[in-house]
């Protein structure tokens, strides 16, 4: 018998996990999906990539795996633009594959905490608990307590916040005074909070286009043009718009980027390079706005636009196979 705890508010999945191995005293995460699978009657016998430990999670948070996944797992935003398995919804059981490889994939070595967070959910909560809202890329502050966070190796994630208070690394002030006072920092957060909403992820082409067409507008600024005539250099615009110590905790090389040199994940966007992460097309939304909300109206636009096209590929497949199985009727 396992006891089954129900997930908290805003609780990060493999935090989850770690609170329901300590509950049934497992200390072991394979022993833990072991015990998880024969306890709710899945198929032991599929070959490992073809079990979703995190279908047995949601099972025992009593949920849907896309439920689930939409409300305690960093994938909705790790996934939010992608080119595989796009019209998947996030947490599909379609193909468990992708469960396996990416539902519960921490986004970096760390994880991450606000003390007073966690001194309140012991007092509210009976337990303290680690947050999804915590672990965006660059979240370096509270902004319930207006507090730095604190910083621990993913491993802390199985154990409670509590006991890595004292020996978690506080993350410094400057970084968090840089990036508190920086309007597209701020855009930053509030996008990545909207798309962590989002049931499904859109194609990486659409938005592409959408942000394309949206930086030539900024063409008219010189220092915004890159070598190849009519090129932008959208690296630049992310170096002008972000704080350079926040944008290295983000993403080293976009800091680091000199005027003279080309960085391929971002400004050969404009060619058929696709990044493979979402994090380009956030910061770029980011940068490319002054308003979060026109940024999340062309990202849904983009996704509007995308919806059609793959109805009107639809349609012209069943056009197709309605032509040529007609056509074979002619055959005498």
């Amino acid at each position: 018998m396992l006891v089954c705890p129900a997930p908290l508010p805003d609780e990060l999945d493999r935090g989850y996990l770690g609170r329901v191995m300590r509950l049934n005293g497992v200390t072991l995460e394979h022993r833990m999906h072991a015990l998880l699978y024969r306890y709710f009657g899945l198929d032991e016998t599929l070959a490992r990539y073809h079990r979703a430990p995190v279908e047995a999670l949601s099972m025992m948070a009593e949920m849907t795996t896309e439920q689930f996944i939409q409300s305690h797992s960093t994938m909705p935003l790790r996934r939010a633009v992608t080119e595989y398995c796009s019209d998947l919804a996030h947490g599909s059981t379609e193909r468990r594959t992708l469960l396996y490889n990416s539902a519960m994939r921490l986004i970096g070595d760390y994880a991450y905490f606000c003390p007073e967070c966690a001194t309140a959910d012991v007092a509210f909560h009976g337990m303290a608990y680690w947050r999804r809202s915590l672990q965006v890329p660059g979240r370096l502050w509270c902004e319930r307590h207006q507090a730095a966070l604190q910083r621990a190796p993913s491993r802390a994630l199985f154990d409670s916040p509590t006991n890595w208070i004292k020996g978690a690394a506080r993350v410094p002030d400057r970084l968090i005074a840089a990036g508190a006072s920086n309007e597209a920092v701020i855009r930053y957060f509030g996008i990545a909070e909207e798309l962590m909403r989002t049931a499904a992820p859109i194609s990486r082409r659409s938005l592409r286009l959408a942000f394309l067409n949206r930086a030539r507008k900024l063409k008219e600024e010189e220092n915004l043009l890159g070598k190849t005539s009519g090129s932008i250099s959208l690296s630049r615009i992310l170096q002008m718009k972000f704080p350079d110590c926040w944008l290295c905790a983000i993403d080293r090389d976009i800091s680091d980027k000199n005027a003279e040199r080309i960085l391929t994940k971002v400004d050969r966007m404009q060619g058929r390079y696709f990044p493979n992460t979402v994090w380009p097309y956030l910061l770029l939304a980011s940068s490319l706005y002054g308003e979060e909300s026109l940024a999340l109206r062309d990202w849904a636009k983009a996704a509007a636009l995308e919806v059609r096209r793959g109805m009107t590929s639809q349609i012209f497949t069943r056009r197709n196979t309605r032509a040529t199985h007609d056509d074979k009727e002619l055959v005498p």
